[in-house]
């Protein structure tokens, strides 16, 4: 609902594929649906797991500087769905697809963008209005994300809602502060579930 691709974006995405059998996904390049000449992220990002911080490309780079590819347009290989899995449902709103380019990568997968694919994309369209509800669902979801593939959690979340945190008071957005402490509860919650029902 929040993506317009260009014509040919997808006969791109297969190029790319097919040209490394070892590409496990393929990432479009995103531009601002409200200003389609300026790149939104050229195919995916980078994240420091230290804290939590992701960052989109945003102009070309080489196919292994990339930690995942943005979900807004991906092609993914059938062999590396079957290798890695799905999409991991429990993240619910953001960091999904930063957590599968992790797992594809560390079942040896490539990831890569095909630079002629080109997707005007509405940013946060599923939350577009809803700062607040955005902040609960980025801040539990990046938990659980660093829960998942931090060297050290124990540090990095801390460091995660903290630097998030700062950053509303810095911005002056007070009310923010309650959202992102519904979504470290929420994380909380979650974790209590998943431990109870093995999941």
């Amino acid at each position: 609902n929040d993506t317009v691709p260009d014509p040919g974006s997808l006969q791109e995405l297969v190029r790319k594929a097919e040209s490394d059998r070892r590409l496990g996904a393929v990432g479009s390049v995103l531009y601002y649906a409200d200003c389609p000449e300026v790149i939104q992220a050229w195919g995916g990002g980078i994240v420091w797991t230290l804290f939590g911080y992701a960052k989109h490309a945003g102009a070309a780079r080489p196919d292994d500087w990339f930690d995942y590819l943005t979900a807004a347009s991906m092609l993914v290989r059938r062999e590396a769905i079957q290798d890695a899995g799905l999409l991991d449902e429990s993240f619910f709103l953001y960091w999904e697809d930063t957590e599968f380019g992790f797992r594809l990568r560390r079942h040896n997968w490539k990831l890569g963008v095909a630079s002629g694919s080109k997707v005007l994309h509405r940013e946060n369209g599923s939350t577009e209005g809803k700062a607040n509800v955005r902040a609960c669902y980025f801040t539990s979801s990046g938990i659980r994300f660093l829960a998942t593939v931090a060297e050290h959690p124990w540090l990095s979340i801390p460091l995660f809602v903290f630097l998030r945190s700062v950053k509303s008071l810095l911005t002056g957005h007070w009310k923010k502060l309650l959202y992102i402490a519904q979504g470290v509860q929420c994380a909380i919650v979650r974790t209590k579930h998943r431990a109870t029902s093995g999941l």
